[in-house]
């Protein structure tokens, strides 16, 4: 895999439906920071609703997320 050039571990939060049923929706956070907003929003809804919210966290390898990235040599053209 190439070297990574992030200043910070790219980052996802995804919301599931009541009951881990199925993805609500995954958003882009570009920091630690971007969780509050969104975290807010869940937990006024999570009172509105007489809800808890679990936080779940999991280290995934870039691999994952992104497949398998081949180095490309600099100045190599690609024909196809």
């Amino acid at each position: 895999m190439p070297e990574n050039d992030y200043t910070n571990a790219p980052m996802m939060l995804t919301k599931y439906t009541p009951g881990f049923e199925e993805v609500d929706y995954t958003i882009p956070l570009n920091s630690a920071f971007d969780v509050t907003t969104p975290l807010q929003a869940i937990e006024l809804e999570a009172r509105a609703k007489s809800c808890a919210v679990i936080i779940q966290v999991a280290l995934v390898p870039l691999d994952e997320i992104y497949g398998a990235l081949e180095e490309e040599t600099e100045g190599e053209i690609d024909d196809e």
